[in-house]
């Protein structure tokens, strides 16, 4: 079938084109800049070039290289997919993919993966936010594009032949002083144990750079992209493990994993502090929900009160590290008696959330 009946035939047929990365194909083509300089002005001209080997590999744009096999895609009539169903990545994270892997390769791309697919199939098991995975289905489909075009898991395993090794430390981190517990010490000592030894393995908070906070100069140069993105796919798989009360009201007050990423730890002083809030009771989206909330928070202070929970507002901007944990410690040294006993409990579903530490 020549071309340009494949294109007539596209536009005759009523159902949605088929899932996969071929829906964004024109708009693509639109808005690369790149794309212009190679003299490409539209998806017959850029199918041309698909009659080159590897024409766009060389060219820098490893991206655009999987567009290639939408030039021979035969259009399937029967489409399982809604209609209203939308199928395209974000600029946004298209930008983060390509940035990312043209710093770190195919071993970005392959945790990418195996990450959103872990958190993907979280979600399909428990039937939840049915939005947020077709986000991830659309993003795995396009990750896994570049991943063939690349030939990636031929590379990493002539790189490293013997990819057991990697995983041997998980099987170290056994917490048996939780599952252990004694008749005889006090519960707050078991409690200050286990959050203790949590710190140890963090999850998500990285490992720290620096030992004090002012040996941070500039802050732009250690929370970079990769950092920021590494923490963002770490917190997002955290949140979607919570109970879907403790989702919800983070959702409510717009506490997600980008601006939590903000604010992680990176020193062990900042790490050290987390840790004693976390074992007050204080966790971070109470403190980042405060940070924006100094209103009420000021005058619960005053009159030694609980916070009134219907005088909080959702977050509207994205945390400054360096303010925040400033502003963190000063009410911690000045108001510490009331941070201990009048946050807990205010919003009882922050309370459950173990994102961290």
């Amino acid at each position: 079938m020549k071309l340009t009946d494949f294109y007539r035939r596209l536009n005759e047929i009523d159902e949605p084109v088929p899932v996969g990365v071929c829906v964004d194909f024109e708009d693509y083509i639109k808005t690369t800049r790149e794309l212009g300089e190679l003299r490409v002005r539209d998806i017959e001209t850029f199918c041309e070039n698909c009659g080159e080997v590897e024409f766009y590999i060389e060219s820098g744009l490893p991206e655009a290289q999987i567009f290639c096999s939408c030039c021979e895609r035969v259009v399937e009539p029967e489409v399982d997919e809604p209609e209203d169903r939308d199928t395209r990545v974000t600029e946004r994270f298209r930008t983060m993919v390509n940035d990312r892997f043209s710093t770190d390769g195919c071993s970005f791309l392959l945790r990418l993966k195996e990450k959103t697919d872990e958190t993907l199939t979280s979600l399909q098991r428990r039937d939840a936010d049915p939005e947020t995975q077709n986000r991830l289905s659309n993003e795995i489909n396009y990750v896994n594009g570049i991943i063939r075009a690349q030939n990636c898991e031929r590379r990493v395993q002539d790189v490293n032949p013997q990819p057991t090794v990697v995983n041997q430390p998980t099987a170290v981190k056994q917490p048996t002083v939780v599952n252990q517990p004694n008749d005889t010490p006090p519960q707050e000592t078991q409690v200050g144990k286990s959050i203790e030894q949590t710190f140890e393995e963090p999850t998500v908070i990285p490992q720290p750079l620096y030992q004090k906070e002012d040996e941070l100069v500039n802050i732009d140069s250690v929370q970079n992209d990769e950092l920021l993105g590494d923490l963002q796919i770490d917190l997002d798989k955290e949140i979607m493990r919570q109970p879907p009360e403790v989702q919800q009201r983070l959702k409510q007050f717009k506490i997600d994993a980008e601006k939590m990423s903000y604010v992680i730890p990176l020193t062990l002083e900042g790490k050290n502090f987390m840790m004693e809030l976390e074992m007050s009771g204080i966790k971070l989206p109470y403190l980042m929900l405060y940070y924006e909330n100094t209103k009420p928070l000021y005058g619960a202070m005053e009159q030694n009160k609980h916070v009134k929970f219907n005088e909080l507002q959702p977050l509207k901007n994205r945390v400054n590290y360096k303010e925040f944990w400033e502003w963190t410690k000063s009410i911690w040294e000045s108001n510490n008696s009331w941070l201990k006993t009048k946050v807990y409990g205010t919003i009882p579903e922050f309370d459950k959330s173990t994102i961290l530490p």
